[in-house]
């Protein structure tokens, strides 16, 4: 691929240094994270309403949200996968951190207004602390600046 193609980029894009396997702390980390989402994705299979009204959650269409239970539970698994592998992914951290400080935000938010009770935002912490562990661990094992 031609330097000119991938500008400030190119540097970045060519170094070459073998995968650090992941800590045993994130290992732990993404295993926890793992099981919080597995909880998180039984609240949202739609025969299972109950966790949803103790959240205060509103209901919604069956497709959209077994489209959710997918997704939090495709998580769970690539947690499990990155933790048994040690691999450093870190895109999906990234990812991941974006969209657990999203969730996290949103029932913040909501709890603020008025339409979702308070334990929403509570169950959520769980998501938030994951957020930040990734953000830190992604922080600390950032490679060097060019």
């Amino acid at each position: 691929m031609p330097k000119a193609s991938l500008g400030p980029f190119y540097n970045r894009a060519t170094i070459r240094e073998p995968m650090k396997p992941l800590e045993k702390w994130m290992r732990w980390t993404l295993l926890a994270t793992a099981g919080y989402n597995m909880f998180g994705a039984l609240i949202f299979v739609p025969l299972l309403s109950i966790g949803r009204k103790l959240l205060g959650l509103p209901g919604a269409h069956p497709f959209y949200l077994w489209l959710v239970t997918i997704w939090i539970g495709s998580f769970g698994v690539l947690y499990v996968w990155v933790a048994v592998t040690a691999r450093s992914e870190r895109a999906f951290l990234m990812i991941a951190a974006i969209g657990k400080v999203g969730l996290w935000c949103l029932m913040l938010i909501y709890w603020w207004k008025g339409d979702f009770p308070v334990v929403a935002p509570v169950v959520a912490t769980g998501d938030l602390i994951s957020a930040l562990l990734f953000s830190w661990w992604l922080w600390k094992t950032r490679g060097p600046t060019q």
